[in-house]
Formats: structure tokens, sequence, C-alpha cells
């Protein structure tokens, strides 16, 4: 049996109205995900399908650590990166999200092509 605000406002005699409106939630940006999942994928010719199977295959795991970092830069957090790879039906840890993206910004000092392609985004 649960509390409604109502209840709790009689409670504590206060509104809770003002709370309500002051809060804003950061909602996870699917549409921006999307794109750059889209992109890296065409990019590093690996489909949908491969890059949200569990496996430890380097191009795949690769294209999933670009996708990490991309996103990053785009200031979306490790764990909304991990809640929208959950949602597509890829449970990746916290940790393996940080871990891709420093694996990845390490590789981008020695190659130059998956720098050019993390300097597309912001």
């Amino acid at each position: 049996m649960g509390k409604t605000k109502e209840l709790y406002a009689q409670t504590f005699q206060q509104d809770f109205s003002d709370y309500y409106n002051i809060i804003k939630y950061n909602m996870i940006n699917y549409e921006l995900m999307d794109e750059v999942m889209s992109t890296i994928t065409s990019k590093c010719r690996v489909n949908d399908n491969e890059f949200l199977t569990q496996t430890k295959e380097s191009h795949i795991t690769e294209a999933r650590y670009l996708f990490y970092a991309a996103c990053t830069k785009n200031g979306i957090g490790p764990s909304d990166i991990s809640r929208y790879m959950k949602n597509k039906g890829l449970d990746v840890a916290h940790s393996t999200v940080i871990y891709g993206i420093n694996k990845i910004q390490k590789a981008a000092k020695k190659d130059k092509m998956i720098a050019e392609l993390l300097n597309q985004y912001k």
C-alpha cells in the first residue's frame, strides 16, 4: 500500500507541486544515440545484429568502443550508454563502457582513422 503525493502533502503539511516543477529529469537522447550507432556500424562495416551480439571478436568490440567514446563526446554518460545498450538487447556493464572508452582513446592516439572518426563528434 503506497502513499500518494497528496497523502505526503497532508502528512508534512506542504505542497509539493513546486518541487515537481523544479526537478528536471535528464532523459537519454535515444535519437542521437541511434544516429551515432548507425554511423559507427556503417563506418566499421558491422550490421546491427553483430553490433548487439555478445562476442569478443575484435572488430565488433572495437566498433562498440567507438560507439561508447562517441556518445561520451556528445555528453552521454556511461550509465546512460549501458542503459541504452540494455534496451537494445545487450547487457553491458558500466565498467565495460568505461574500459572501452579508455581503450579506444588510447587507440585514437596511434590510429589516425579512429581519431578522425571520433573528431566528427563534439
